[in-house]
């Protein structure tokens, strides 16, 4: 499966589907590895890479996207493991504001539980 965004698109579509946030919440986004990751709050919700948008979910969020066809574990490359957090988001509900808006806030509400991402000391 590839459903590629550009860096562009991926900012787009997701500060659409965020919308308006509270001025506590700063939405950031970061190249990494040849992709994109979206931040809120410092942690990580969502990443773009070669298979798409993928969104960080709780255990019972992840089940339930999965029921939707397309929908796959994040797969950076075949020969690795699949990713136990991240579901990669079909291109039906990428296209379905009102859809992808409930997601990404489930993904946003979610990745503000978790800890902060302790920092690595750069030598």
């Amino acid at each position: 499966m590839s459903d590629s965004l550009s860096h562009q698109e991926f900012q787009s579509l997701l500060r659409q589907a965020v919308g308006e946030l509270p001025p506590d919440i700063d939405l950031e986004f970061r190249k990494m590895f040849g992709g994109t990751a979206a931040y809120v709050r410092g942690r990580v919700f969502a990443i773009r890479s070669t298979p798409g948008l993928a969104l960080k979910l709780e255990e019972t969020d992840q089940k339930a996207l999965l029921h939707e066809p397309g929908a796959a574990y994040l797969q950076h490359d075949p020969d690795r493991p699949v990713s136990k957090q991240y579901i990669v988001v079909p291109p039906h509900i990428r296209e379905n504001q009102k859809m992808l808006k409930e997601w990404v806030k489930r993904s946003v509400d979610y990745a503000k539980t978790l800890p902060l991402p302790k920092k690595r000391r750069r030598m």
